[in-house]
Formats: C-alpha cells, sequence, structure tokens
C-alpha cells in the first residue's frame, strides 16, 4: 500500500529545506510538546503556534494545501474527542433529550474539544 499525499517528498531550495535534519526534528518535537502542555482555552498561544506554523511553511515554499492535505490525517483523532463535550463537569450549555437519558452540553468539555481541535 502507497500512500502518495503522505509519502511524497517535496524538494526545494528554501531556508527550511536547509535546515539540519535534526534541529528540524528537535524543532517539531519542541512544538507538538508545546501545544500538548498549554491548558485548555489558552487561544493566544494556540494561535502563536498557528502563526509559527503558518510562517514555517510561507518559508519553505512548499504550499498551504499540501500541508493541509498531510494535516487532514489528524481529524479522525480529533473527531474521536467529540465525547468530551457530554462527558466532561461543567455549566449546562444545552441539554439533549435522548432514549437513556439526557445528554448535557457543557462548557468546560466545549472549551476542552475547541482546544484539542486546534492543537490537532
Amino acid at each position: 500500500m502507497h500512500i502518495h499525499a503522505l509519502d511524497s517528498y517535496q524538494s526545494g531550495d528554501s531556508f527550511v529545506h536547509h535546515l539540519d535534519p535534526r534541529v528540524k526534528l528537535l524543532l517539531a518535537l519542541l512544538l507538538i510538546v508545546t501545544a500538548a502542555l498549554l491548558p485548555d482555552g489558552s487561544w493566544a498561544a494556540l494561535g502563536m503556534l498557528e502563526a509559527l506554523l503558518l510562517l514555517v511553511v510561507l518559508l519553505s515554499r512548499v504550499g498551504l494545501g499540501l500541508v493541509q492535505r498531510r494535516a487532514a490525517i489528524a481529524v479522525p483523532f480529533a473527531l474521536a474527542a467529540l465525547t468530551v463535550i457530554f462527558s466532561t463537569p461543567g455549566a449546562v450549555l444545552l441539554s439533549l433529550p435522548l432514549p437513556g437519558g439526557a445528554w448535557a452540553i457543557t462548557d468546560t468539555g466545549l472549551v476542552r474539544f475547541a482546544s484539542v481541535v486546534a492543537r490537532s
């Protein structure tokens, strides 16, 4: 099985392409750890990380479409976090009457879900 959208090498002659691979790996891990350790709802910090990623994509000149296609692999994992909207305790924003009991959408659950989606 071969997935071209994830496996194709993008050659180029940009600042990012000339960085040592170990530096790129270290910076990628630093970005991932930073995003993972941010508290839920820290929108300014998440926005700065998104801006930093956009800057790197623009500097690398690989194309935003290619990066978005490769990042789309995280969508199913982000959607798996949909249950936190209903399972996290907090102030009830909306109650959905369903067979077997009502499901409550809480403010804390909504913030946590939005944070997971922003991180992914």
